[in-house]
């Protein structure tokens, strides 16, 4: 049985709005964790009530990796 390997980093980041600098900033994360890290590391964005559903494109980017929660 596999021991549960703990979290070497666990990296949380509030967000409001402005999603295009946050895009950027998750893609340049998941490139250096993919394939390397994604049971140490998890990336936790906290969205600060944001208008609109600005935010839309971060949830469809934690949908598809497990590391990224977006709350």
């Amino acid at each position: 049985e596999k021991e549960k390997q703990s979290m070497l980093l666990s990296l949380v980041i509030p967000a409001y709005a402005r999603p295009q600098p946050l895009i950027q900033a998750l893609e340049r994360f998941i490139s250096q964790i993919s394939g390397k890290f994604e049971d140490k590391v998890e990336v936790i964005i906290a969205d600060a009530a944001s208008p609109d559903n600005s935010l839309w494109e971060v949830s469809e980017l934690a949908d598809r990796y497990g590391y990224l929660h977006y709350k």
